[in-house]
């Protein structure tokens, strides 16, 4: 449905006009604002909702006469003012505002159960919805959803990351059925999937790198006559042709001990990797493996593990705290350790550990327990400001929930029953340029 608004030019007599822009509506609470310049400059959205404080969409990525910006992160069933700006040369062009109507978005969405609090850490959160109602949500401070789109993420899929615009996203689709037909898809905020690469055996995760995709893959080898399922990493184009496989569990361990099948079929399930990030700063990759209750860094270039954290092979010694067992989530903050420590049993908790690499040792720095104080079996993230605020999901469990520097609770929010979280991402800006 398109919804012409004309928007006039307030801007000085020396600034470049604005032409009429354009307002198309792309979902319940996402728009697409389209206006050209005499001159080329650097274009974004101002929003926000009467009296309240104004948002920002991401800017243009270069200069330019012609300017297309998605709007995002608006609440459902509000009326929002939306204006086009421009920076040219220094100076601060824009339209007259203009009213947004935004709707309400259709039942699906994880229902929430009980709300307590605003997000302080983050303005929006994406995260991934499990059980009760599959697919991603977009939330804002207060905890309202402002976008839901009902993607199928498949059994082994947990993860969904915005992309470097700010107006698409990506989903890893892994089916446990049927590996080999994973795939890695970005979908547009209006919920058009725009691309689809394929990633064979994918799992779990996956995360932007230079040349297109990193995921986890499974690899299933035969070990003293055992069918054995460990992990590796591969890269990919954005097309999904395989660029290289950067790390495989084998090539760094050799199976042993017990282990359970039935998670991936009939193989024996023996490193269980869970979380992927990638370290552009030093150009390697952090792997959890929730088996082996370990976190190693992996060398891009030469695939080898510079530093192995947790576990019977950890390289440091803990000197004071407790070791996290089948973690989720591990962030690497120079030398800040921060993870989700599921434990095998007990009451699962998020962590943080100093390391003093010189001296071969890390330690216990805080924690905070479940609020629910529970275990949480499947799944887990955390995010741990430089102030100490500290962002929590608690998987299977399906609470969020944000504490202060103090370890005190400040925001809830309880999805209903049978409903439960994957992975999610803190977003500071939501929206920016269209994509082709």
């Amino acid at each position: 449905m398109l919804m012409l608004a004309h928007l006039l030019a307030c801007a000085p007599e020396t600034a470049a006009p604005l032409s009429v822009a354009t307002v198309e509506r792309m979902g319940p609470t996402v728009a697409r604002v389209s206006w050209t310049t005499s001159e080329p400059g650097i274009g974004f959205v101002r929003y926000n909702l009467p009296g309240e404080r104004p948002r920002e969409t991401r800017r243009d990525l270069v200069a330019t006469t012609d300017h297309e910006l998605v709007v995002a992160g608006m609440t459902p069933s509000s009326a929002w003012t939306l204006t086009a700006v421009t920076e040219i040369e220094g100076d601060e062009v824009h339209t007259a505002p203009v009213q947004v109507d935004t709707e309400a978005i259709p039942a699906g969405a994880a229902k929430i159960g009980a709300i307590e609090g605003e997000m302080q850490s983050t303005n929006y959160l994406l995260e991934t919805t499990l059980g009760g109602a599959e697919g991603v949500v977009i939330y804002d401070q207060a905890g309202s959803v402002v976008l839901s789109l009902p993607i199928l993420l498949g059994r082994l899929g947990a993860r969904s990351r915005l992309d470097a615009g700010g107006s698409t996203l990506s989903v890893g689709v892994f089916d446990a059925e049927v590996l080999e037909n994973s795939y890695i898809a970005t979908f547009g905020l209006d919920g058009e999937e725009l691309v689809r690469a394929s990633a064979p055996y994918g799992h779990h995760d996956f995360v932007a790198i230079p040349e297109g995709w990193a995921y986890l893959a499974l690899d299933t080898r035969v070990y003293q006559g055992e069918q054995i399922t460990g992990d590796v990493v591969v890269e990919i184009d954005l097309e999904g042709n395989e660029l290289r496989r950067v790390w495989s569990a084998w090539d760094a361990w050799t199976p042993s001990g017990p282990m359970e099948t039935g998670f991936y079929g009939p193989s024996a399930d023996w490193t269980h990797a869970n979380t992927l990030e990638y370290l552009a700063a030093t150009d390697e990759y952090l792997v959890s493996i929730h088996n082996l209750s370990t976190v190693i860094q992996v060398d891009r270039g030469t695939g080898e593990i510079t530093r192995q954290i947790g576990g019977e092979d950890s390289e440091l010694s803990l000197t004071s705290g407790k070791a996290f067992v089948h973690q989720h989530s591990p962030s690497l903050r120079g030398d800040a350790l921060t993870v989700f420590d599921n434990t095998s049993g007990d009451v699962s908790e998020v962590r943080g550990y100093r390391i003093k690499q010189s001296e071969g040792t890390y330690a216990q720095s805080w924690h905070i327990p479940n609020p629910a104080n529970t275990y949480v079996p499947v799944l887990g993230d955390v995010y741990r400001t430089d102030e100490g605020q500290t962002l929590t999901s608690w998987g299977s469990t399906g609470i969020l929930a944000e504490f202060d520097a103090e370890g005190e609770q400040t925001f809830r929010l309880d999805l209903s029953l049978g409903a439960g979280f994957g992975f999610f991402q803190p977003i500071s800006e939501l929206g920016g340029p269209a994509p082709d």
